[in-house]
């Protein structure tokens, strides 16, 4: 079942450039410039690998967290962008809610964002190079970081999913993405001075960001680096608890969407009857009358 969701997945991904030759061209640039960052983040980590092990802990822990809530609120912010594999078009086929989630999770693992994200999230390793704790210790902390990002972003889908058929879940939802396109001028010309203002306060929120979901996996190498073992294993067990707890709300929204029909919409509470029609006669100048 794994499998036949990748090779649908895939074919639906290669068909797409067959009808549109802009889709094609679109995707090329993406991958281009998805290549180009992943290039410039590993040459970063083996600057970084050379430096300070606190300022490789900061690095990893702001950007993977900054990584995590991208993997959250993409679903929410643009529901309806890539409904290929969307529960509502599975709901139909007889698969256990169990194998679904194993299956929707590899197909996650192995699309391309969950592909760059591996690499990306592995390349972290590269920064401790010169410390072979955390290097042992950094591959698998990326992996546990890259299944949260996964898993978090299909459990809120699944969550969106329950709430989209809903009119005020669209409203508030096309105000959440509204505004901040109205505001984008005056939070860019805000925001530089702010965060020039907030580089020296960069490793106090790391400090913070690491002991939350968001960060608390990207920050197990760096703890064993800096001699931090009691801090890394609880910060393992933070971001292993997580991990779990995603997946039994994923499971459960999976169950809930997977057995629930698609509600349509609300009918019609006016009144019953004829209305103005029953006031006037059954004639042409009486239907036009009411």
């Amino acid at each position: 079942m794994v499998a036949h969701l990748l090779r649908l997945r895939y074919r639906l991904l290669f068909n797409g450039f067959k009808r549109s030759t802009w889709a094609l061209v679109s995707a090329v640039i993406g991958a281009a410039y998805g290549l180009l960052i992943l290039v410039g983040l590993v040459i970063g980590m083996v600057a970084l690998s050379f430096g300070d092990s606190e300022l490789m802990w900061v690095v990893s822990v702001l950007g993977g967290a900054v990584a995590v809530f991208g993997w959250v609120v993409a679903p929410i912010l643009l529901r309806g962008y890539d409904q290929s594999l969307s529960v509502a078009k599975l709901r139909v086929f007889p698969i256990p809610p169990q194998r679904l989630v194993v299956g929707l999770l590899v197909v996650g693992l192995l699309g391309v964002p969950g592909i760059v994200t591996i690499i990306a999230g592995l390349s972290t390793t590269i920064g401790w190079i010169g410390e072979p704790v955390a290097l042992v210790a950094a591959p698998f902390a990326a992996l546990l970081a890259v299944l949260t990002c996964v898993v978090a972003s299909r459990a809120f889908e699944s969550i969106g999913a329950s709430l989209a058929s809903g009119r005020r879940y669209r409203e508030v939802m096309g105000v959440v993405v509204f505004v901040p396109l109205l505001l984008l001028g005056p939070i860019i010309g805000l925001g530089g001075p702010a965060l020039a203002n907030a580089s020296a306060d960069l490793p106090l929120i790391a400090r913070i960001v690491s002991w939350t979901p968001l960060g608390a996996a990207w920050s197990i190498p760096g703890d064993l680096a800096l001699g931090r073992p009691l801090d890394a294993l609880a910060k393992t067990a933070i971001a292993v608890a997580t991990l779990l707890i995603l997946v039994v709300v994923w499971r459960r929204s999976l169950t809930k969407l997977l057995a629930t029909p698609p509600r349509s919409a609300a009918p019609s509470t006016g009144r019953k009857g004829l209305g103005p029609f029953a006031w006037y006669p059954a004639t042409p100048t009486g239907a036009v009358a009411a």
